[in-house]
């Protein structure tokens, strides 16, 4: 059971929580979105597991580049499972967020996919 702060924070190119025992799990997304994103990117697209679609939504955004994995969270935002979409939803608001702040980055989120979102009764 994690306690503590359930805050995060934003301003490393991906969410990382206040909460020691999550952030070294999160850091740990790291090594797996560099190591594994095509098996991430499998699991997203083809994986019959909707939660297992989810940690890969989840996991996807902590790969180094934002860009690739644009179109894949974008996908997953019209998942037929809420979690996935939320989870798309959210890491591609965190990638949008950055790409705000490091323009740098030249990282582009259209807005259309968070517009479709309204479609969704959940």
């Amino acid at each position: 059971m994690l306690t503590g702060d359930a805050g995060e924070v934003h301003s490393r190119r991906h969410a990382l929580s206040n909460n020691q025992q999550a952030r070294a799990q999160q850091k740990r997304f790291i090594t797996f979105a560099a190591r594994d994103m095509k098996r991430l990117r499998f699991v997203l697209l083809e994986s019959s597991d909707a939660h297992h679609r989810a940690l890969a939504a989840e996991i996807m955004a902590y790969a180094a580049s934002k860009q690739e994995i644009v179109k894949d969270l974008v996908f997953g935002m019209n998942d037929p499972a809420e979690g996935v979409r939320s989870n798309a939803m959210r890491e591609l608001s965190v990638i949008t967020g950055f790409a705000h702040n490091s323009p740098v980055q030249r990282i582009k989120v259209l807005a259309q996919p968070f517009v479709e979102m309204l479609n969704f009764v959940e």
